[in-house]
């Protein structure tokens, strides 16, 4: 009897603990605040109008000179966060401000790093890279962690002369104090190092192909200007409205700047359309399995239900020696309901601290090991099912003719 009662407790901590934890994944992704790793990236200046991407690629004559297509870009990011109607972002490389981008290895100066005791200063690791204009960080709420920006105070000194940025993730995986280590980009003929002046948050992360590295580095577009650069604006115009009046009013913005006539504007769209490529089909898939979620837990409790109901049968010729041998039928009752009532607080309890302590150890940071509501509700279905389930165990324990309660056992 004793190992009957050990198993069926650790059949329902085992469905608490599953049923917890996966609640606590799903409730955080759901509150995470849009700055923050994991979240779905949000548009700037979101519910002021139209949010529209496009392309500014520089014609021919300035396009072959690096320093010259940084002073158009600048001049660009000037003229729209000048220009009436349009709130811009700053400008970076494809894909940027959703937290897309081509890939590269990147080796590093961990500095006093060891694996396995054994010295280990230098990693190497896929990143993402960005080219990023002055602003992008603030614009997209991405904090500054360690270090600086691009806009360095006079007191820092480089090694290389190239600072980057990279994102807390990568620093945390690779580096101890990054700020000041240096690392290198593959991809060029030459060795070029870079040095880390800084650390900022990770971007968002998730969506429909989300299956590249989730460490980042950021260089300056001014100093680095590529070939082509994207920008993101939101455009004083009705969210209904067609793009041809955005793009008019962004096409009048950059004629307006010195050099804007060279820049022509390519793979114009609106910024929802790429949110809804990249994360429709992970939000539908969410919500899926969110729904799969709830039918999985009410199989879940069926099941553990079904094997405290098997486990109180199996006690019922027990309890009808019991009667036979002349126990009062309230004691009979009473006995029923707190076996039950045992059992279920038992293996609820040590469910849900199992579930706090898979959270802690197994899952990212963001997740909270623990939600009041969530717990209330597990603990209160399960020991309301197990007191259910015993309720007509203890009717006919106290009710029936022992030779029927041996009978029904």
């Amino acid at each position: 009897q004793f190992n009957r009662v050990l198993l069926v407790t650790s059949q329902l901590a085992i469905a608490v603990m599953i049923l917890a934890s996966s609640g606590l994944m799903i409730l955080s992704a759901s509150r995470l605040p849009a700055d923050s790793p994991g979240a779905k990236p949000g548009l700037p200046h979101a519910g002021a109008g139209q949010t529209v991407v496009g392309q500014l690629a520089v014609r021919s004559g300035a396009s072959s000179d690096p320093a010259a297509r940084g002073g158009l870009y600048r001049s660009a990011l000037a003229a729209l966060r000048d220009a009436p109607g349009v709130a811009a972002e700053s400008l970076a490389t494809p894909g940027a401000w959703m937290g897309r981008g081509p890939s590269v290895i990147a080796i590093n100066h961990c500095g006093p790093c060891s694996a396995g005791g054994l010295p280990n200063p230098i990693h190497r690791t896929r990143v993402r890279v960005h080219a990023v204009m002055p602003g992008f960080f603030a614009n997209r709420s991405m904090r500054i962690l360690a270090g600086h920006g691009f806009d360095l105070p006079g007191d820092v000194e480089l090694k290389y002369g190239r600072p980057v940025v990279i994102n807390e993730s990568y620093a945390q995986a690779h580096f101890i104090d990054p700020v000041g280590r240096a690392l290198m980009l593959s991809g060029g003929t030459e060795e070029v190092w870079y040095d880390v002046v800084g650390v900022v948050s990770d971007t968002p992360r998730g969506g429909l192909g989300d299956s590249g590295p989730r460490y980042a580095v950021y260089y300056s577009a001014i100093e680095h200007p590529p070939a082509g650069i994207e920008f993101v604006a939101t455009v004083d115009v009705p969210e209904s409205a067609g793009l041809d009046d955005s793009l008019r009013v962004v096409r009048g913005a950059l004629d307006a700047a010195p050099g804007g006539g060279s820049m022509g504007i390519t793979d114009f769209r609106r910024a929802s359309d790429d949110l809804a490529r990249v994360w429709g089909t992970a939000g539908w898939m969410g919500r899926g399995t969110q729904a799969a979620g709830a039918v999985a837990a009410l199989l879940v409790l069926a099941g553990v239900m079904s094997t405290l109901r098997a486990h109180i049968r199996a006690r019922f010729r027990e309890l009808g020696i019991r009667a036979a041998l002349g126990a009062p039928p309230r004691s009979l009752r009473r006995m029923v309901l707190r076996e039950t009532l045992r059992i279920g607080v038992a293996g609820t309890g040590l469910g849900l601290w199992a579930a706090t302590s898979v959270i802690a150890f197994l899952s990212p940071r963001a997740v909270a090991i623990f939600d009041a509501p969530l717990f209330l509700l597990i603990a209160g279905l399960f020991i309301g099912g197990a007191i259910l389930v015993g309720l007509p165990g203890a009717r006919l324990a106290a009710t029936a003719h022992p030779r029927t309660v041996m009978r029904a056992g």
